[in-house]
């Protein structure tokens, strides 16, 4: 098992003064246990679910997070990014090319169905069989083999190395074995996790009750409700008036208010996602280098970080990871704000009038990016590009951005399942969907030899050459981190993640 080293904090330079306990303590006395049985906690979710099944899951603040919650995984990362068993009890790498995993005994599904190394087998080879499989399934593609060697120990057969596959695991969830032979997986379940399934309802909501067959520890609430809330004003409404328990995803500026509320606890921890605005390449001019770096000239970062986002985040320092992950590029420095220099780099690229451009951003897709959208429009105008933005909603964006016909300028974020640095650069490579254009030389092979690196040493090295590239390149606009804004009834207690998964099992009641 390879340790996990946690990058410092300080070095995300957060202002987290913002970890406000307003009425830490119950206004009466309470039970929490007896409060866990009657109170259903309502957690809000930004966005529409669309499947619970494991091997088309998509992000991880929506379905991924409900997934996580009725299945389980061989491994997990706990909430501050530290490696831990969860069906498996303990793993070692044996070769180069082989990992062995050895199950928790007496794990049953919540129908009582026997949960065992076939299960493994028969999931990872479901999930690996799609021409086309999913990023869940892309991040673990490299698993040539499955062996079952007895009821409860599995052996892993890579096509490389593969140090970091006990991590990558912590994304791949298991269903009953021939479960999708008479049901439909993308809207029943039946697993092994802390709850299970009562309906589903991907529009509105999820409701779980507590599975009374879960192996580990009996989770705080036995009622919990998914709920949908898409729009941020009725997000903050019901978080005051106390339809919803928690919540993540929260604008900075309305932290102050839901402080003041006086029964909430709010605040913002440092994330893993980075915000990026991607190039087509393949749309003139942007196939110019010059006009790449120009374009992150423009933006002044500083001072949409300091307005919109309060001070909680600062400028990304030219690479897509964070302080948070392992390999993080010191050495890069975040683009600084500078006009004229945007302007002779377009006036030298040939184009000192600009040019016109469009930029495509998901509607409700991170906090704070329509108004700061709005502002990077402004500022662009003052070197000469005229941008149009469109917002639309996230399933239009990810259907055109994956196509020739994707806009010059595109927002995502991207964080992955494990928070491993290698498979977030992959996002910026050209194998991943949303690429359109050329990739700088050596990037990909930078970042396929960190996967198959023997060493961490050589995997973290390998890391930092394909970070370089990338800010040689302005392989993107490198904007700023994501802060993990929150806030949560003080009826309840909550750990925050600095990942993206939002786990209901995570929340419990006051003590």
């Amino acid at each position: 098992m390879r340790a996990f080293r946690p990058a410092s904090f300080a070095a995300m330079a957060f202002g987290l003064g913002l970890s406000l306990l307003a009425g830490t303590s119950l206004s009466h006395a309470q039970d929490s246990s007896a409060y866990g049985e009657s109170h259903q906690l309502v957690v809000g979710y930004p966005t529409a679910f669309s499947t619970l099944d494991p091997a088309a899951g998509g992000g991880l603040r929506g379905d991924l997070s409900v997934i996580a919650t009725i299945y389980s995984s061989l491994t997990e990362l706990d909430p501050e990014g530290k490696l831990v068993g969860e069906l498996a009890t303990d793993w070692t790498q044996t070769s180069d090319t082989s990992w062995v995993f050895n199950l928790r005994p007496g794990v049953t599904f919540s129908d009582g169905t026997p949960f065992d190394a076939e299960t493994v087998k028969w999931n990872v080879e479901r999930l690996l069989a799609p021409e086309k499989p999913n990023w869940i399934a892309a991040s673990v593609r490299k698993i040539a083999k499955v062996t079952v060697l007895s009821p409860t120990q599995v052996e892993f057969t890579t096509e490389g190395p593969e140090i970091e596959l006990p991590r990558r695991l912590a994304g791949v969830f298991f269903l009953k074995k021939d479960f999708d032979k008479d049901h439909n997986p993308a809207k029943e379940a039946v697993g092994t996790g802390p709850y299970k399934l009562v309906s589903y309802n991907p529009e509105a909501e999820v409701v779980l009750e507590a599975n009374e067959k879960f192996y580990g520890k009996a989770p705080g609430f036995k009622h919990v409700k998914l709920r949908v809330v898409s729009d941020a004003a009725t997000r903050i409404n019901a978080l005051k008036s106390g339809e919803l328990d928690a919540a993540g995803l929260i604008a900075p500026q309305d932290l102050d208010q839901l402080e003041q509320a006086g029964t909430l606890v709010v605040g913002a921890k440092p994330s893993t996602r980075v915000q990026i605005i991607r190039f087509n390449t393949n749309i003139k001019p942007l196939d110019d280098v010059r006009v790449r770096q120009a374009l992150n000239y423009a933006i002044n970062k500083e001072a949409i970080t300091k307005s919109i986002f309060k001070g909680l985040v600062e400028p990304a320092t030219r690479q897509i990871i964070t302080p948070l992950h392992e390999g993080y590029n010191t050495d890069l420095k975040a683009w600084p704000y500078d006009p004229q220099k945007a302007k002779a780099l377009l006036a030298e690229a040939g184009y000192p009038e600009g040019f016109d451009i469009e930029i495509a951003l998901g509607q409700s897709s991170y906090v704070g990016a329509e108004q700061a959208a709005q502002i990077i429009v402004a500022q662009f105008a003052e070197i000469g590009v005229n941008a149009t933005l469109g917002v639309v909603p996230r399933s239009a964006l990810e259907e055109r951005a994956r196509t020739e016909k994707a806009a010059g300028l595109t927002w995502f974020g991207y964080a992955d399942t494990a928070s491993i640095a290698a498979e977030t650069l992959t996002y910026l490579g050209s194998t991943h969907f949303h690429t359109i254009g050329k990739i700088p030389a050596g990037f990909d092979e930078a970042v396929a030899a960190a996967k198959t690196a023997k060493t961490t040493e050589e995997e973290l090295g390998q890391v930092k050459t394909a970070t370089q590239i990338a800010a040689d390149d302005a392989l993107a606009i490198f904007l700023w981190p994501l802060p993990q804004t929150y806030a949560y009834s003080n009826k309840v207690k909550w750990n925050i993640r600095h990942d993206d998964w939002t786990l209901a099992y995570e929340i419990n009641p006051a003590n």
